[in-house]
């Protein structure tokens, strides 16, 4: 399946949005398919990034040269980590993870769908901003997965998670996912609602039965998983027959090369 780019004219209206979160140049070949797969479905909203201070001036630049105004990018400071990271197997992605909590803050809009960094978008899912909050699939384990979520930024709620991420507990146990399932469990006036898996199909969904049903409908690919299309064959990594997927790495990497192109001939 070739992919071909196509330039449509964006919502300006800060009313809904899309949001992601970029910490460093490590992941910005993912933050320009993201881009590139949201335009390239027809959506008509932009996508905002919250970018810490570790993502370069020529990275950013690169974002904004690539997806024709599509993208936005939202400055936010590193919130601390509550937990000693030299007592555990704590990786940079948990740390950092924590940061997609700025979004509640970001009051200029209504409703925002939060995308890891590590998504693409395949079909157009406009459709969930009619959601309330907080709609996201289910994860193993019987949480939601925070990959893909529809949020409602409220500052009564951004400061009242401020408050409990600064409290010494356990509650939220070290990443933000499990934050965010305690949170809209245990705190929130909003409940916890279910998207179907498509809208996050991830790699380890070939467990379940409903997988065939899932690869057909699927409108959110998840590259969860250390095994990424951008980075899986420089090493091996754990769990890499569950995570590899060699059609849909393909894929991503016919889009890769169209995004580059127009990187290149913006200078």
């Amino acid at each position: 399946m070739a992919f071909n780019i196509t330039y449509i004219s964006i919502n300006q209206s800060k009313t809904y949005g899309y949001i992601s979160l970029l910490s460093d140049d490590e992941m910005l070949d993912a933050a320009l398919i993201l881009g590139a797969s949201l335009r390239n479905t027809l959506t008509s909203y932009p996508l905002n990034i919250l970018t810490l201070s570790d993502v370069s001036m020529n990275a950013r630049k690169q974002l904004l040269n690539s997806n024709s105004g599509i993208i936005s990018l939202i400055d936010v400071k590193q919130l601390e980590y509550r937990f000693n990271t030299l007592s555990m197997n704590t990786s940079r992605n948990i740390v950092c993870g924590f940061n997609k909590l700025h979004l509640w803050n970001l009051v200029n809009y209504t409703k925002l769908i939060y995308l890891d960094i590590d998504t693409m978008v395949v079909q157009n899912i406009d459709d969930l901003f009619e959601k309330p909050e907080l709609n996201a699939a289910l994860d193993i384990g019987g949480v939601v997965n925070t990959g893909v979520f529809v949020a409602q930024s409220l500052l009564k709620t951004f400061n009242d998670m401020m408050l409990l991420y600064k409290m010494s507990s356990s509650s939220y146990n070290r990443d933000d996912q499990r934050f965010i399932n305690w949170y809209f469990t245990n705190r929130s006036n909003s409940k916890i609602h279910y998207l179907p898996l498509e809208y996050n199909r991830i790699s380890w969904h070939k467990d379940y039965q409903i997988w065939d049903e899932v690869q057909a409908q699927a409108k959110i690919i998840h590259f969860a998983g250390k095994s990424k299309p951008w980075s899986f064959f420089y090493m091996p990594h754990r769990n890499w027959e569950r995570n590899i997927e060699g059609q849909l790495f393909y894929k991503w990497k016919q889009m890769f090369e169209i995004v580059q192109k127009t990187i290149k001939q913006k200078g």
